[in-house]
């Protein structure tokens, strides 16, 4: 049987709280021998005893664990096994599963030993040790029978007894193994809490959940609901660069020793051996080069940036390097660029990730109808006079786009068989409308006409649409079109032998030489030419409606397109997302016209296909509809966080409209701000990384208290201890002093005006939430 003290309660998160008891009240002895003897009175009903029946008599046992411990007992313990980072305001503590442990035994026979643990974690290192063992924990195991006799003479141990016959008929195996570590008698002294100090170092965690289905199975594994032990240490491990050992000590024995209020001293002994039940090892590490969780958030913290080249602050320079430090600004880097004409030189990129709103490249020039006016990748470069350089930025996109398609069979045979039935309908739609000759408005019209016809215009015009151009469909095809900003030149080229005309082309082989008769001057003329314009545009139509959902199905979508995009196109230059980072970027829409019009075109052999493409392309869009989400902002994380450490998670505000996962140590989030509003992402420590200790490292340590009434575990406003660092057991210690009256206990008490503190209420004002970290993400 056992019962708990009264606690404190502390409220963790939303649905999950923590009730802290002091300790447990155990009925019977962990190690002993009892006997239950049952009798029985029997009367009948004139009250006559009769022949009472034989007494049962039964006898039980109880064992608890005096020289080891289960290892599925260890529910967690902090710092993490192994683990490397800044420590020095920790004090570790282990959780166990079996939560009436601490109290299970006795340190010693006398009444005044009832009620404290009978264990201790004791943190050590090297320097505090006698190193008789070549493990890294400096353990060594003995058999439980020889252990007493297994020391050096001037090596204290404890007095248990004779181990082989602790219950009759029960004796302990004597092979078996128990654990010891032996330590400096002048360092134990220091470091072995006292005997008013090791209540304040144990006591009960109960875990309640309103709905443990909220939760992933991370945190259900470290919160599960239930009750648990905490044994802490009373040791900061505040050495950078030293390596740490928590052990899990047994006091049962040491009750005459005056580190435990006794009589018997240390002074005549050099090293003391203890039991060693449980033990891990972590190291302190300086707090700029911390590599546990904390330090890995500590650094993403001060490192949140646009998503550009480290670029230093503006200063005098020539108007070339104030022009180079402001396209870096603005998201460019310098690549290796091989023109056209086969020289090498560099070339300005940018991805579809940029840190200001895109306006630093003039987007290509559109149509009346929405459409490029040039569609070939040179055509895209844009040329820096001042640098005698291109920006290969839509260039790259639009290419890029090409090689999407080409990997996506889905998309590729789609827009095959759309523009094979584009071809199909335009071919018969030109030869009903002009080489049937109805209804031509005008006789002299008419007559021109059937004479072109009899010369076999009808029969070029439906061949070319097919198979080839003629000389009167071709039309110079230009170069880099007016208005675009830092472009230069203008180049005038014939159009290739063989290349079938686009509808433009069909509907100039109408018209003759200004003024002419048939000329787009004619009336009658430029009513055939609309004519048959508008019934090609109807005759598209319900092709258009047909194949736009089958072609955005198999990958013709701004997102869809995105996502797979090479990462080094989306960060072309490792500087622009060092490690430990976090980098805000804005979608530039320009890039993402210019990938969409390489998938589209991909295939695209004649003008006409590419007439029919580039409708494909508006038709999607306008298939998916003005509402449809489009990616807009984003947010880059290079973390190991990200991976290194189990149970750590990462969490955004808003639905992203794409996460993609680069690398284990690189998530990327795109948003649509127009749904969204506003965005933040939140890292989050394991839920195992809740523990004890100060706050802050402010004014030689900062507890930040909690209120112990009223609303239990809650902050107290504006009340905090001080100088923590201060109460040691010596002047530049690490072991705190936590009883008497200059003691932590006394001043944790005075400055939340209470008499005293109880276990609970003293572990609840060191406890200390996982950390987390809130990056607010700019979605315009």
């Amino acid at each position: 049987m056992t019962t708990t003290d009264s606690g404190a309660e502390l409220s963790y998160a939303e649905g999950r709280f923590f009730t802290m008891s002091d300790r447990a009240a155990v009925a019977l002895a962990g190690n002993a021998q009892y006997t239950l003897k049952v009798t029985t009175e029997v009367t009948d009903s004139g009250n006559t005893p009769q022949a009472p029946p034989a007494p049962f008599t039964q006898t039980l046992r109880t064992r608890a664990p005096r020289f080891g411990i289960d290892p599925e007992w260890v529910f967690t313990c902090y710092p993490p096994p192994g683990d490397k980072g800044d420590f020095s305001r920790v004090l570790p503590h282990l959780t166990l599963n079996r939560p009436f442990l601490p109290w299970e035994r006795k340190v010693g026979p006398l009444p005044k030993d009832s009620g404290l643990p009978w264990l201790a974690l004791l943190l050590v290192t090297d320097d505090d040790l006698v190193h008789n063992g070549p493990s890294v924990l400096h353990r060594v195991t003995h058999p439980v029978a020889g252990y007493l006799d297994a020391h050096e003479p001037d090596t204290a141990v404890p007095e248990l007894g004779d181990v082989s016959e602790e219950l009759p008929g029960d004796a302990v195996n004597p092979a078996e193994a128990l654990r010891t570590i032996t330590v400096k008698a002048s360092a134990l002294r220091e470091i072995l809490p006292s005997r008013a100090e090791l209540a304040y170092l144990a006591h009960i965690r109960e875990v309640t959940q309103d709905d443990p289905s909220q939760y992933d199975g991370t945190a259900r594994k470290y919160l599960t609901p239930g009750a648990y032990s905490v044994v802490m240490s009373s040791r900061l491990p505040r050495t950078p660069g030293t390596c740490y050992t928590a052990h899990l000590v047994s006091l049962e024995g040491w009750q005459r020793w005056d580190f435990l209020g006794g009589t018997r001293s240390l002074d005549g002994v050099s090293a003391a051996s203890l039991v060693s039940l449980w033990s891990w090892w972590f190291e302190t590490a300086p707090a700029d080069r911390d590599d546990g969780p904390a330090g890995a958030l500590m650094r993403l913290q001060s490192d949140v940036a646009p998503l550009r080249l480290p670029v230093p602050a503006q200063q005098a320079g020539t108007a070339l390097e104030r022009r180079v430090a402001g396209l870096a600004r603005q998201g460019f880097v310098p690549l290796a660029h091989t023109l056209p004409s086969g020289e090498s030189s560099f070339g300005w990129y940018r991805g579809p990730l940029t840190p200001v709103v895109p306006l630093a490249s003039t987007p290509p020039p559109k149509d009346n109808s929405g459409n490029p006016k040039e569609t070939s990748a040179d055509a895209l470069l844009i040329y820096h006079p001042d640098q005698a350089v291109f920006d290969a930025t839509y260039a790259s996109a639009r290419t890029l786009g090409e090689l999407l398609t080409a990997s996506n069979g889905a998309l590729t045979r789609a827009l095959a068989r759309f523009r094979a039935e584009a071809v199909a309908v335009a071919q018969r739609v030109v030869s009903e409308t002009v080489a049937g000759g109805r209804r031509l408005p005008g006789a002299t019209a008419r007559q021109r006409l059937h004479v072109s016809f009899d010369r076999g215009l009808g029969l070029q015009i439906t061949k070319a649409l097919a198979t080839g151009g003629s000389a009167a469909g071709r039309t110079a095809a230009r170069g880099p079109a007016d208005g675009l900003e830092g472009r230069e030149g203008r180049e005038e080229s014939e159009g290739h032998e063989g290349q079938p005309p686009s509808l433009a082309q069909v509907l100039d082989c109408l018209a003759g030489p200004a003024g002419a008769p048939g000329s787009p001057a004619d009336p009658e003329t430029a009513a055939l030419r609309q004519e048959l314009k508008d019934k090609l545009d109807n005759a598209w139509t319900p092709v258009l409606n047909r194949h736009a959902p089958l072609v955005r199905a198999a990958g013709l979508r701004r997102d869809g397109l995105l996502a797979q995009v090479p990462f080094d196109h989306l960060v072309p230059d490792p500087r622009m997302l060092p490690d430990d980072s976090v980098r805000t970027c804005l979608v530039d829409p320009h890039w993402l016209d210019a990938l969409t019009l390489g998938a589209v075109l991909y295939g695209a052999a004649t003008p006409l296909e590419v007439d029919a493409s580039l409708r494909m392309r508006r038709a999607v869009q306008e298939h998916m509809g003005k509402d449809t989400p489009e990616p807009r902002a984003g947010l880059l994380v290079r973390s190991g966080f990200l991976h290194r450490f189990p149970g750590s998670s990462v969490t955004v505000s808003a639905t992203p409209l794409l996460t993609r996962r680069a690398a284990p140590d690189v998530v990327l989030w795109l948003f649509d701000s127009a749904k969204t509003g506003h965005a933040h992402a939140v890292l989050r420590e394991p839920p195992h990384a809740f523990h004890f200790g100060v706050d802050s490292a402010d004014a030689k340590g900062t507890l930040l208290l909690r209120q112990v009434t009223g609303r239990p575990g809650c902050a107290a406003d504006g009340t905090a201890l001080t100088g923590v660092f201060g109460y040691v057991r010596r002047p530049g210690g690490e072991v705190l002093r936590l009883a008497g009256a200059d003691g932590l206990v006394a001043a944790l008490a005075a400055k939340l005006r209470r008499p005293g503190l109880s276990p609970a209420e003293f572990a609840l004002q060191l406890v200390a939430t996982p950390h987390h970290l809130t990056i607010g993400i700019p979605l315009s």
